[in-house]
């Protein structure tokens, strides 16, 4: 079975790069997110691009897209900034930018 979608009912706009950083947006930042549940392991994967779109911001994770709030290997999508996203894990936070991998948000503040 195939199903055809058209950028426009997708929400995209043809010829535009979701990956181009738009002018001005709202920030989100982590402090939004310190209260929460921290976890022990680092996420093993790699953030090799971050779409800023508001609240509706993405990253390209491995070969996955991943909207905030949803999960990939466990870790859920809290925030996206300009080039770092933050995930949750059972009991701790990670902040991992593009330029490196996973960091402790403990070590980070």
């Amino acid at each position: 079975m195939s199903v055809m979608v058209y950028a426009e009912d997708a929400g995209l706009v043809p010829g535009h790069n979701p990956f181009m950083r738009p002018g001005v947006l709202p920030q989100k930042t982590v402090d939004e997110h310190v209260g929460a549940v921290r976890t022990s392991v680092a996420p093993k994967f790699r953030l090799r691009a971050v779409m800023l779109a508001g609240a509706q911001g993405m990253v390209l994770i491995d070969e996955n897209l991943i909207a905030i709030g949803e999960e990939v290997d466990g870790y859920r999508l809290l925030s996206v900034s300009e080039r770092m996203a933050v995930f949750q894990g059972e009991d701790k936070q990670y902040q991992i930018s593009l330029d490196q991998g996973a960091t402790d948000n403990n070590d980070v503040f």
